[in-house]
């Protein structure tokens, strides 16, 4: 099987941008499946999705294609402008759930119009109501986020010691995202204070994912408090560097951490964000069991779960085509 990826995608100006997507490509490829790629890079505009559109119609000239796989609703968007390869469409969450009543129309319509539709948690699902939608959130390279020594990650990084530190990655490439709700990691760092005079919030963004690890194994908590997300990759990165977390119930990580040593749900008050970062921090040197957790997310097990969809969706094209018009 041939297949065609269009999705943002890492760059040298920004290098966290579309990783996961990467991430997946590559699985894919592990399974010996054949994927190009149409890579959508640029700001926060529009205009570089047109530029996409004309790139698409020339790659899908000049190859023949079994299916094509478009990471959020624009590049859906793009991909259905032909009819003749199916389409499968990922929505990885505030595009469906955040995003405003007119976006979110255009991911129930495009969901509608492909032929398979791929969701990141159940709550993306809900929201587009359509039976055609499967569940699989992106996987973790398990290999790279792996367990490490604290002391080791903060050498490398050239972090000192003797600092207690609440890891934040809501941002990205400067641009505050109110959703985000860091004014309440603020807040409740500020009440932390009292108790841990030591602690700082390490503020991470736009790294490139091979030094993820390194920020997530020299923090000693990760902190999420947002109003809306999918399936927050964050969170599984830390599970599987046994790194203790702290967030509010959104998107799936009530499911990813259930039942985790160290990992506990707040509320989305400073207060309680400062509770249950007490009660980790509380333990000298605190470690999870995450990385017990989460081997479903391995990157392997997530690719072959996306190729079921893939498989489905282009027998089912050839079944249609074989029935009398």
């Amino acid at each position: 099987m041939k297949v065609l990826v269009i999705g943002a995608y890492p760059s040298k100006e920004n290098p966290a941008k579309g990783v996961f997507i990467e991430q997946q490509v590559e699985s894919l490829r592990a399974t010996g499946l054949s994927v190009d790629v149409l890579p959508i890079y640029g700001g926060r505009g529009k205009k570089k999705y047109i530029h996409a559109a004309r790139q698409f119609h020339s790659m899908i000239r000049s190859a023949s294609y079994d299916l094509i796989h478009a990471h959020h609703v624009y590049a859906g968007v793009i991909a259905r402008t032909q009819w003749r390869v199916p389409v499968v469409v990922t929505h990885h969450g505030s595009e469906v759930i955040a995003e405003g009543a007119l976006l979110r129309g255009l991911c129930k319509a495009i969901t509608c119009l492909a032929d398979g539709s791929i969701s990141v948690s159940q709550e993306v699902a809900d929201a587009l109501n359509h039976p055609r939608v499967t569940v699989i959130p992106c996987g973790i390279d398990m290999d790279r986020f792996r367990p490490m020594p604290r002391e080791q990650a903060r050498a490398q990084l050239g972090l000192p010691s003797d600092r207690t530190y609440l890891l934040y990655t809501g941002d990205f490439d400067g641009v505050h995202r109110p959703m985000k709700r860091f004014d309440l990691i603020e807040d409740a760092h500020r009440i932390l204070k009292l108790q841990f005079p030591n602690l700082e919030i390490l503020n991470v963004q736009n790294q490139p994912n091979e030094r993820m690890p390194l920020f997530i194994n020299a923090a000693n908590v990760l902190v999420l408090a947002s109003e809306c997300e999918g399936s927050p990759m964050v969170i599984k990165e830390a599970m599987a560097c046994n790194l203790p977390v702290v967030s509010v119930d959104v998107g799936d990580v009530a499911n990813v951490i259930a039942g985790t040593d160290n990992c506990y749900l707040c509320e989305r008050t400073a207060d309680d964000i400062a509770d249950k970062c007490s009660m980790v921090l509380g333990r000298a040197d605190a470690r999870s069991d995450g990385r017990s957790h989460i081997e479903a997310y391995a990157l392997n097990r997530i690719a072959s779960r996306i190729i079921d969809v893939y498989e489905g969706c282009v027998a089912h094209m050839r079944a249609s085509k074989a029935l009398p018009a």
